[in-house]
C-alpha cells in the first residue's frame, strides 16, 4: 500500500560488500588492527534512516497515540510520558461538558513558551531545508521540516564533539541545553490529540541488545524529545515485528503492507525512527455534490483529468511577487495552498522570501500584502506519497562528520570502543485530501476584537496547475509539512 516506505526501508541496509568487509574486520586473527565501523541506522523525520510521515485530513480509527503495548514494553529501556490531553468527545459522540475549561487549563500549565529567537531560527531552518528538498521536483513531493528538526535534535543528543556542534550550528542553536528545552516546548505546543483531531510527533531508538549504551542519553531522549528506547536482537524476526508494531501503533496501521517488510541485520547498531501523525477535518466541509471533473495541467504541459472540489469562503489572502496563497482551516491547524502566478514556477515561489515571511506573519515584510476577500476555491482531491533521500540535504546544511569516519556518537556509546557512522537519511510521507470536515465545530483565525466587514472583491483560487501546500504549526513559520503537488491524479506506487 505504501511502497515508497518499502523502498526507504530497503535502502537502510548496508550493501553486501560492506557487510562482508565488516565481518572480515571482526576476524582478529587475520586483521588484528582492524576497527569495525558499524552503520548507524538513525531514521527520523528526515534525518538518518527511514522516516514515516502521515498527513491525513480524515481521521482514522483505531490509532494508539502512545504506541505502548505489553509486547513493546518488554523491550523498553526508557519510555516517554505523553501529556494528558483533554478529550473532546464523550462515549455518546457529543462534546464533553467542560472541555474548553480543561483545554485552557492544560494549555496554561505547559512548562515554557517557545523563545522568539529559537522560533526565528527554526523558521529559517524550515525555509532553507524546504528549498533544498523541494527544489526541482518534477513529481509530487512532501517534506516535513518539523520532523527533520526532531530527527537532527535527537541525533545531536546521541553525538559528541564536532559531530554534535555541526548539528547545533545547522539548527542555529547555541547549546545542547537550549536545544533540549526549546525542542520540548515546540513539541508540546504542536501536540494535539483530543479524539477528533491530532498532531502527534513520536520517536524511537532501537538498539542492538548485545551492546551497551549510555542510559542518561536514553533518558534525555524520552524527557526532551518524547522518544522511547528499545533493545532488540537485531537480525531476528522478533526485532522486525517489534519495530513494525511500534510504527503501526503510531500510524493507525495504515502502513502495515510496508512495515511488514522490515528486515533488521545482526550488524545494525542503532535504528532511529520518527513519525509525525496528523489528521484534521475541514472546519467547513466541501459538498461532494459540487465536485466536477476538470483539467489539471502538469508542469510538463500534459493535461490530466482530476476530480475538483468547489466552495466559497471569506478568507485572508496573501499576495506575493510570484504567488497567491490562501488558507483552508482544520480544527487544529491551517493549510495554505500556494498558487504560482501565471508564467511562474513552483521553484520560483520556493525562492520567494515573501512566502516564508508571510507564513511567519512577519510585520513590515517587503514584497507581500495581506487582504480579506471572498475566495472561490477549486481544489483537486488527491492522495499522494513521496520518498525523499535526505543525505545531500543534511550535508548541505553543514552536517558532514556523521557520515564519515570522523563521526562521534560517544554520547550514546560512551565507555565502549564502538565507531558508528550514519548510513543514510530518508523521509517517506503521504498526504490525503478530500471533502470531509469537522461537523458542528467552528474554527476561526480572526482576533477576538471583532470581525472585518464582508469583502467585496473576489479572489479565484483555481488550483489547476502545480502548486504548493503548507500545513502550519503553532510555531509561526515552522510548517509541519510542505508539499509540491505536480499531479493530483498520480497513484501511490
Amino acid at each position: 500500500m505504501f511502497d515508497a516506505y518499502k523502498r526507504a526501508n530497503l535502502a537502510l541496509h548496508p550493501p553486501l560488500a560492506l557487510r562482508e568487509a565488516t565481518v572480515a574486520g571482526m576476524d582478529a586473527r587475520r586483521r588484528p588492527k582492524a576497527r569495525r565501523r558499524w552503520p548507524a541506522y538513525v531514521s527520523a523525520a528526515a534525518a538518518v534512516l527511514a522516516v514515516v510521515l502521515l498527513v491525513s485530513l480524515m481521521p482514522r480509527p483505531g490509532r494508539n497515540n502512545k504506541g505502548q503495548t505489553r509486547a513493546l514494553r518488554a523491550y523498553a529501556l526508557s519510555e516517554p510520558r505523553y501529556p494528558d490531553y483533554p478529550t473532546r468527545i464523550n462515549n455518546m459522540g457529543v462534546e464533553r461538558e467542560g472541555f474548553f475549561q480543561e483545554f485552557q487549563r492544560y494549555w496554561s500549565q505547559l512548562p515554557n513558551e517557545v523563545d522568539e529567537d529559537f522560533a526565528r531560527q527554526a523558521a529559517g531552518f524550515s525555509k532553507v531545508s524546504s528549498r533544498l528538498v523541494l527544489a526541482g521536483a518534477t513529481e509530487n513531493r512532501i517534506y516535513s521540516p518539523v520532523d527533520l528538526w526532531m530527527a537532527l535534535a535527537m541525533l545531536a543528543e546521541t553525538a559528541g564533539g564536532t559531530s554534535r556542534q555541526q548539528i547545533l550550528d545547522a539548527l542555529g542553536v547555541d547549546s545542547l541545553e537550549t536545544l533540549r528545552q526549546q525542542t520540548r516546548a515546540m513539541w508540546l505546543r504542536s501536540y494535539v490529540d483530543d479524539g477528533t483531531v491530532a498532531t502527534v510527533p513520536a520517536g524511537s531508538i532501537w538498539l542492538n541488545k548485545g551492546l551497551s549504551y549510555n542510559k542518561d542519553t536514553l533518558d534525555s531522549l524520552a524527557e526532551y524529545y518524547f522518544a522511547g528506547s528499545y533493545a532488540v536482537e537485531m537480525g531476528t524476526e522478533k526485532a522486525n515485528k517489534a519495530i513494525a508494531q511500534w510504527l503501526d501503533a503510531q500510524t493507525g496501521g495504515l502502513l502495515q503492507d510496508s512495515t511488514g517488510n522490515i528486515q533488521t541485520s545482526p550488524l545494525d547498531v542503532m535504528r532511529l525512527y520518527a513519525t509525525l501523525y496528523y489528521y484534521g477535518r475541514w472546519s467547513q466541509p466541501f459538498h461532494p455534490g459540487n465536485n466536477t471533473q476538470d483539467t489539471f495541467t502538469r508542469a510538463d504541459g500534459q493535461e490530466v483529468t482530476a476530480e475538483f472540489m468547489h466552495t466559497k469562503r471569506d478568507s485572508n489572502v496573501l499576495f506575493g511577487e510570484t504567488f497567491t496563497a490562501a488558507p483552508l482551516h482544520t480544527k487544529n491547524t491551517s493549510v495554505y495552498f500556494v498558487l504560482p502566478d501565471e508564467g511562474r514556477s513552483v521553484d520560483e515561489v520556493l525562492q520567494d522570501d515573501g512566502l516564508w515571511a508571510g507564513l511567519a506573519h512577519e510585520e513590515d515584510a517587503e514584497g507581500i500584502q495581506w487582504g480579506f476577500y471572498k475566495t472561490e476555491w477549486s481544489l483537486p482531491k488527491f492522495d499522494i506519497a513521496s520518498d525523499v533521500d535526505l543525505d545531500e540535504t543534511i550535508r548541505a546544511l553543514g552536517i558532514t562528520d556523521v557520515f564519515s569516519e570522523a563521526a562521534d556518537f560517544s554520547a550514546l556509546t560512551a565507555g565502549t570502543d564502538l565507531p558508528i557512522e550514519l548510513s543514510g537519511a530518508h523521509q517517506a510521507a503521504r498526504i490525503q485530501v478530500d471533502e470531509e470536515g469537522i461537523r458542528g465545530v467552528a474554527y476561526t483565525e480572526l482576533p477576538a476584537a471583532g470581525a472585518p466587514p464582508p469583502p467585496d472583491d473576489i479572489v479565484i483560487m483555481d488550483l489547476d496547475r502545480p502548486f504548493l501546500l503548507v500545513v502550519t504549526s503553532p510555531v509561526e513559520g515552522v510548517p509541519l509539512f510542505v508539499g509540491v503537488v505536480n499531479d493530483p491524479t498520480a497513484t501511490l506506487s
